[in-house]
């Protein structure tokens, strides 16, 4: 008398804001690398990835409009297969007669990147979870439009009360670490380290790892059914035919919301999932 549903992955929006000011063309060091050709490689080894598992979009700041200060469009809206435009986009980027190479207007400013981020309408989708990674290497300078560093910070508390989570990395030694940590703890999903609560990146490796870390934490561990289970306590999931125990504390196993209609797995589950340990749910 069993009853199989058939289900989806909830795929998450992660929205990339994306420092390209002056100082992004300098060399973090004695590194032989500029810090725009670490960070766009970075980008386009996380896209590859995670190709299918995120919904991406990506924003550059200062945008290549006028005012300086302002932001118009996002370079690429939050969607399905973005990965390819996005890699093509960065990659382009890397060349000094591409508009986006990072030569100018040389200001930094973090606080209408995060309003542009704000505003991205993916976000607003409430059947899926949605992210902002804000990559910056300095501090607010030049610019205030959307209120400094205070400005930034509402903002960021803003989207987090709306339900989305902003991660902050500070790549190079140009930034503040206090108040990227003032950042990273509004966005609600700080890194874990007493003293450093941002992401800290000064290489390849260490932004690599950056990227990997907080793809591991976006990466879904959703799934939509599609249909409606006429009795939720009635409900069993199988990994690879293997039951899996309900945990309605989200500490390890699944649990169902019925407002959703979605199965979400926690702890090891979820890692497992993340790290293509299982083959079939069921």
């Amino acid at each position: 008398g069993a009853e199989p549903f058939e289900i989806e992955a909830v795929v998450p929006n992660l929205f990339i804001s994306l420092d390209r000011s002056c100082s992004m063309d300098a060399k973090p060091g004695a590194l032989p690398a500029t810090k725009w050709k670490i960070a766009v490689d970075a980008l386009v080894k996380m896209t590859t990835d995670f190709n299918g598992k995120i919904r991406w979009g990506l924003a550059m700041f200062p945008d290549t409009v006028t005012p300086s200060c302002a932001q118009g469009a996002a370079a690429i809206p939050v969607g399905n297969g973005n990965e390819s435009a996005i890699q093509t986009l960065l990659t382009n980027a890397l060349q000094k007669s591409d508009p986006n190479f990072p030569d100018g207007p040389c200001v930094t400013n973090i606080d209408t990147a995060m309003e542009q981020a704000s505003l991205e309408p993916a976000l607003a989708d409430k059947t899926r979870p949605s992210y902002v990674l804000l990559i910056t290497d300095g501090n607010q300078a030049g610019c205030s439009l959307a209120g400094g560093d205070a400005g930034t910070t509402q903002i960021i508390q803003t989207l987090f009360a709306n339900g989305v989570p902003t991660f902050v990395i500070g790549f190079g030694a140009g930034i503040d670490p206090n108040q990227m940590n003032i950042f990273a703890d509004a966005g609600g999903v700080p890194n874990n380290d007493p003293t450093i609560h941002y992401y800290k990146a000064d290489d390849q490796v260490s932004l690599d790892a950056a990227l990997a870390t907080i793809g591991g934490k976006v990466a879904s561990c959703s799934f939509q059914l599609q249909g409606t289970p006429p009795d939720p306590n009635e409900l069993y999931v199988f990994f690879d035919k293997l039951s899996v125990p309900r945990d309605t504390s989200h500490q390890n196993g699944w649990d169902y919301d019925p407002a959703t209609n979605t199965l979400t797995f926690y702890g090891q589950q979820c890692q497992d999932l993340k790290d293509g340990k299982v083959g079939k749910v069921d």
